[in-house]
Formats: C-alpha cells, structure tokens, sequence
C-alpha cells in the first residue's frame, strides 16, 4: 500500500515528464506490448490490456514524447542524436487485435510502432502454444486440474489465472520440442483439441496477410522477427537457433515485401537467451534486438541487448508515467 501511494504520488501531474527532460534526454523509451482488447478476458493475463487504458497511454506519449519507429530510433542512437524525450511502441507475437484495435489508435495519434511476428503461425488459424492453453483453461468444465506434482483449483476466474500462470513457468524451461508435447497433452486432458482452429477475432488469432499489408502500406507500422514458433532460444542448441533466427527472418521479408531488421528475444528476460543466440541474430543481418529488461536506452546501448519497458495489466496509468521517463 506505501509503496503504491508513493508511485501514485510520484506519478502526479508532470512531475515524471519533469524529471525526464531534465535528468534522462538522452535515454530512448522502448514500450512492450503485447494484446490489446475491446473487452475482458474470461481471466487475467498480463499480456492483454483493454483499447480504452491503450488509448490513454497513446495520448500521453504524443503529448510528452517525440514517438519514433524503431529504426529511426537506432539511426539516433547511431548518432547520438537524441535531445528530447523519444519513445518507440512495440508489440510482440502479432496479434490480430494490434490490427482491430491498436491500428486504429495509433492512426488516431500518427504513432509508428513495430510488431513482431511468429512467422510460423501468421495467415492461418493456428496461435502460439500459451494462447492454445489459456483457451482450454477458459473452455475446461474441470474445477480441479492436477499436473507435474501441482493442483490448481479451476472453479474461478483468478484460478484459472493462477493455474496458467504457473503452468506456463515451468513448461519454459523446456526444451521446444518437449513443451509442446505437454501442451497438447494439457489441452486433451482439460477436455479441449489441441488442433482445433482458432476463430477468427478471437484474442489469440494472429494476423493474416491483408492485416499486415494494411498496417504496412499505412507507412506507421514496420514489422520485425520473433522466431518461428515462439522458442526460448537458449533451450535449443545452437543450430536448431540459427534456424528459428533465420527461417524466420526470410519468411517475414516474404510476407512484408521488404528487409526485416529487427528482433524480439521470446520472453525476453537474461536466461532466455545467451551470447550465441546474440551473435546468431547478428550474423542472420538484424541490426537490433530487444529483451525485456527495464531501462533507458543510450547511445551506448548494446543493439542485440536493447531494453524494454513491458506494459501489462497491472500497469497503472501513474506507474506507466514513471517507467516510460525512466523513474523506478
């Protein structure tokens, strides 16, 4: 409770934006996102944020912040040219919804934004394996669920939250091969089919190619590689790396009808990746890759390391005026 009257206090008025322009010009604000919807899920997950709380973050960055995409934004860096507070929107997996619901906020503010892409599941009914098990968990008539020595009880909404939550944690120290068998095997015992396509507008469907070429032709939303198929890298061995890194990156140049340049580690925390899978996305041709470590970015700035605010659900509008000026 002090701790959330001290970021609400903090957060008040222009104190943050203040301190930004007077303390950390030169550092760059990189924003994660991930799904944002027109109504709640059946149960909480940190990655989805409701239009409306999307919307009010939008309008704060055009108001305080020169947004950028994220390749000028590098070109800055590159030269040291940052004078001003400068902010770069980003989504990761290439959600449908960033099409039906963020587009049409982002044409709003005239904000450019990158979104990258599994290229294995775009232009399809196929989704990305944590959004097949938060569908089965919503869809379950179990109200208990036992697996790997943990029981989850089911009967309500902030159940199941938990249950996916800690599910997901220990299926991703899985190698992928692995993670995915137990996922289907988690689907079929909840009572779901694990191939079943996903319907369309569904928060979980992926975006198909008229959604890409719209957002592309629009000129404010370039596209980068998040893998084929959502890999942890540092659980694959360096060759099964090089070939989610650089399948992906070709199958995305496809897709856009241009150079793909830049890369999301999946998950995106330290263990999630190592220096070989830096020096892989390196050699593929990127020219930046993004984790999810907290932070300003400087000129000095490791371009295969550079850092992101995430933004969730539990991201309140005071705690985001104070990670996006770089006050923690």
């Amino acid at each position: 409770m002090i701790r959330k009257l001290v970021i609400d206090a903090l957060g008040f008025a222009g104190i943050p934006s203040l301190l930004h322009r007077v303390l950390k010009r030169r550092g760059i604000t990189i924003l994660a996102y991930h799904g944002v919807l027109d109504r709640p899920l059946p149960f909480d997950d940190w990655c989805f944020i409701n239009q409306e709380t999307f919307e009010e973050q939008i309008r704060y960055l055009s108001q305080h912040f020169n947004i950028v995409r994220l390749s000028d934004a590098i070109d800055m860096l590159n030269q040291g040219d940052v004078d001003k507070p400068t902010a770069v929107i980003t989504f990761d997996d290439g959600y449908q919804n960033n099409y039906d619901f963020a587009f049409p906020i982002l044409k709003k503010y005239n904000a450019p934004a990158t979104i990258y892409l599994v290229s294995d599941q775009m232009n399809g009914a196929d989704t990305i394996w944590f959004c097949r098990l938060n569908q089965a968990l919503a869809d379950t008539g179990e109200v208990s669920f036992s697996w790997n020595g943990m029981t989850f009880d089911l009967r309500t909404p902030a159940g199941k939250a938990n249950a996916s939550a800690r599910i997901q944690s220990s299926l991703k120290g899985m190698h992928n091969q692995r993670l995915n068998e137990e996922v289907k095997k988690l689907i079929l015992a909840l009572g779901s089919d694990p191939e079943q396509p996903v319907d369309n507008h569904s928060p979980y469907r992926l975006l198909n190619q008229a959604e890409i070429d719209e957002m592309r032709d629009s000129g404010l939303v370039e596209f980068g590689a998040h893998t084929c198929s959502h890999a942890i890298l540092s659980r694959l061995s360096s060759d099964e790396q090089a070939r989610e890194i650089n399948e992906c990156k070709v199958a995305i140049e496809r897709m856009v009808g241009r150079s793909c340049d830049h890369f999301a580690y999946p998950n995106g925390s330290t263990q999630d990746h190592d220096p070989v899978t830096a020096e892989l996305i390196s050699k593929a041709g990127f020219v930046s890759c993004v984790n999810m470590r907290p932070g300003a970015n400087l000129p000095e700035t490791e371009r295969m390391h550079l850092l992101r605010y995430g933004i969730g659900s539990d991201t309140t509008f005071s705690r985001f005026k104070l990670m996006v000026h770089h006050i923690r």
